[in-house]
């Protein structure tokens, strides 16, 4: 998915029935993917939503920091300062 507001972020969409976000073997499986596919240029962001919730995302620094969840608003509000892309 690309998101024009956010060139530099790959967004990696996961929608399932149940969460995943507690499944290890699962997140490994997505963070490759998500890291091969944003190459050396993009920040990847794993987007998950599952039956009536709202969008986490999991973002994958490239800096050496580690993975971490946030939501989306969360996360718009730390890349745009506002929360809001206008």
């Amino acid at each position: 998915m690309r998101c024009p507001a956010l060139p530099f972020v790959h967004w990696e969409i996961k929608i399932y029935r149940e969460c995943q976000m507690t499944r290890p073997a699962q997140l490994r499986d997505w963070e490759a993917q998500a890291r091969r596919d944003a190459g050396p240029e993009k920040l990847p962001v794993i987007a998950h939503r599952w039956l009536r919730s709202d969008w986490w995302l999991r973002v994958l620094p490239t800096s050496g920091r580690a993975p971490y969840w946030q939501t989306l608003e969360e996360f718009l509000a730390d890349v745009t300062g506002s929360g809001r892309l206008e």
